[in-house]
């Protein structure tokens, strides 16, 4: 996984693995320009750690540059570091090639057209370090379509929910943009090739089949919970259990090679597996992150089978690129 040469714990960040890991990717040096800053938690970490020099912290409203300003102020951040905005994106931001710029915890679709109308101040940046929170595969498109480079794909566990965390170079050229399949723009290649991975380590020599893992992951995951120490433990167990398990073979330790369930099934079973009740520690291991935003995303295409004719098919080369060497 890359970074940015710093490392950032949780604790660092109000308790977020998801703004440590965002704060850790950032490079040494330049300036950050944090569109949406909300409280600026991630500019003043980076402050406090001499990571960069500077800081522009904006966002749409005032409301929540006022919270910034006074978390800043609370940290004793020396105010020439650190300058507010209150701007639509990139609309009132003079770029430098130093700069990094990070939009995080924003609808991938709203992050798509903050870089849509500053596309030309996006493409100065040093790195664009993007977190979407729906949407991924909007946004990746837009990126591919317009040629900015996907350097990396980090999945990461955080307080009961996956986030995924995309990082950009605009300085690559585009000769340079490797062919996207329509199963790598919805998914990702470099999330692929590390789910590939993280599958092959918790379930060793099991063929991969997007209903099989629907329905044995949750309890692997309940299973890795309760073995560990220091994971935090939701004793509302319901959250992420099959509710027929007695009747359900596939919801066993062990998959079954046959099953009475399909995905739609799955679907309907999970309704109630929300991912805000998966409680992993920082130190639980990456592998689970990456499995955990693969079995959402499975779940989300399967809702839109009964109004997308290719789900189907999108499923089925999941099915195939997981089952071959990663790339």
């Amino acid at each position: 996984m890359m970074n940015g040469g710093f490392t950032f714990s949780a604790s660092d960040l109000g308790g977020s693995c998801r703004l440590a890991l965002i704060a850790s990717l950032v490079p040494g040096g330049g300036r950050v320009v944090d569109i949406g800053t909300d409280h600026a938690r991630i500019p003043v970490a980076l402050l406090e750690k001499e990571v960069v020099t500077e800081v522009l912290a904006t966002d749409i409203r005032s409301g929540p540059l006022i919270a910034a300003r006074r978390h800043a102020n609370k940290k004793n951040i020396d105010p020439k570091r650190i300058t507010f905005l209150e701007t639509d994106g990139f609309e009132k931001i003079s770029m430098t090639s130093d700069d990094t710029v990070i939009i995080s915890g924003l609808g991938g679709e709203n992050i798509t057209e903050i870089l849509r109308s500053g596309l030309l101040k996006a493409r100065c940046a040093r790195w664009l370090i993007l977190q979407p929170q729906t949407y991924d595969e909007v946004l990746r498109r837009f990126l591919y379509d317009v040629g900015l480079i996907p350097l990396d794909e980090i999945a990461i566990l955080d307080r009961r929910h996956p986030y995924l965390i995309i990082v950009c170079d605009p300085s690559i050229s585009v000769q340079s943009l490797p062919s996207c399949s329509f199963l790598e723009l919805y998914f990702g290649h470099y999330f692929l090739n590390k789910a590939f991975v993280s599958y092959r380590l918790l379930y060793d020599a099991v063929p991969f089949d997007a209903e099989s893992f629907c329905l044995s992951f949750p309890k692997r995951l309940e299973a890795c919970r309760t073995s560990r120490a220091t994971v935090l433990y939701d004793e509302t167990k319901e959250s992420f259990d099959c509710r027929n398990v007695k009747e359900c073979g596939s919801c066993s330790p062990s998959i079954s090679d046959e099953t009475s369930h399909n995905l739609q099934t799955v679907v309907e079973m999970t309704s109630s597996a929300r991912m805000e009740n998966v409680l992993i520690t920082e130190s639980a291991g990456d592998e689970w992150s990456y499995l955990a935003w693969l079995f959402q995303k499975i779940q989300k295409l399967v809702k839109r089978r009964p109004f997308d004719s290719k789900i189907d098919s999108l499923i089925r080369q999941l099915e195939l690129r997981m089952n071959e060497t990663a790339v």
